[in-house]
């Protein structure tokens, strides 16, 4: 007899509150789920103390066999919009609404899943060994894992406005605790910027409202103290949206205080724009050279510098032999 097709149907969408014990999860929604779904129920009621609420799961399917799927949950706590979901053993963060803020791979919880991560590292093909990161917007804190992990000479302060963010990153997203080479601090990012002037190698910017760059990391004065806060040789890294309305504002503002020294990379012809602008011009870069540090970087670091490099050359005005920046 052939087997029976797995029909799956949604049995509630109203959010189920989740604030006991594993075996309560079972005995409530019977005894028949498999038991890698109490793993999941483990993962809602861990964070309760961290973020002084509850977990709720957002949809529950049930399928042949009563085998339930948690694929979306909110922790509870007054004025937090923080969500996250599980598809195919990836976990994505969402801070109100379904855009995609981070994601992490569980079974490979340190590297880079999402396209634009991965672009914000092409800073290392002019800044390859970077003694002090800043970044400003933790997420998940996929790059902040990323390069605890593969850069261990390099020190990372994170500025993170929310401490529910940041509970959330280390009970969900396996980010590290505090260091000597790794600090989150909760404070508002263009805050921090002006008052810790030529603090930083690298300054990433990642943070967004509802979708749209946040106000006051998108300033002309913020870019200008974000200047101020750069090393000699150091790179500032924006995170833009292609349709941001204001992305042409905001390039304009970057161009005006890294006095044109600005290049961009695109993860997709409609997705993120990965901006970096460099405090001073590095003069002409052969692109032998810039191919011969991507292939240098791919082979440490697991990332497609060639693959920027091609975006370098398509994206950027340039000449046969060189870029000149």
């Amino acid at each position: 007899m052939p087997a029976q097709p797995v029909t799956r149907m949604e049995v509630s969408t109203i959010d189920f509150f989740m604030k006991f014990s594993p075996q309560k999860f079972r005995e409530t929604l019977g005894n028949d789920i498999k038991d890698d779904y109490e793993l999941a129920a483990s993962q809602c009621k861990e964070p309760i103390d961290a973020l002084g609420g509850g977990c709720y799961v957002r949809k529950i399917y049930w399928s042949t066999g009563l085998m339930f799927q948690v694929s979306r949950w909110r922790t509870k706590q007054q004025e937090s919009n923080i969500e996250m979901s599980e598809k195919d053993g990836v976990r994505a963060l969402h801070l109100g609404g379904s855009m995609i803020q981070s994601a992490m791979r569980l079974s490979t919880p340190n590297d880079l899943e999402l396209a634009y991560t991965r672009c914000m590292m092409g800073f290392l093909l002019f800044h390859p060994n970077p003694g002090h990161i800043l970044m400003i917007g933790l997420g998940g804190g996929s790059l902040v894992k990323f390069v605890y992990e593969r850069m261990p000479q390099t020190k990372i302060t994170v500025v993170e406005i929310s401490p529910q963010v940041i509970a959330t990153a280390r009970s969900y997203f396996s980010l590290p605790n505090d260091s000597e080479r790794l600090q989150v601090v909760t404070a508002e990012g263009g805050e921090y910027v002006a008052s810790n002037p030529v603090t930083a190698d690298i300054l990433m910017v990642d943070g967004f409202d509802d979708g749209c760059q946040v106000g006051t990391l998108c300033s002309q004065d913020f870019y200008n103290r974000a200047r101020e806060s750069l090393n000699k040789n150091g790179v500032l890294v924006v995170n833009l949206l292609s349709r941001d309305r204001g992305r042409e504002e905001y390039m304009r503002r970057i161009q005006h205080t890294f006095n044109g020294h600005v290049l961009i990379l695109m993860t997709e012809v409609r997705g993120n724009q990965i901006v970096f602008a460099l405090k001073h011009s590095p003069g002409k870069l052969a692109w032998e050279e810039l191919s011969r540090r991507a292939e240098n970087l791919e082979s440490e670091l697991a990332l497609p510098f060639s693959k920027f490099i091609m975006g370098l050359r398509k994206y950027n005005s340039h000449h046969d032999g060189y870029l000149e920046i």
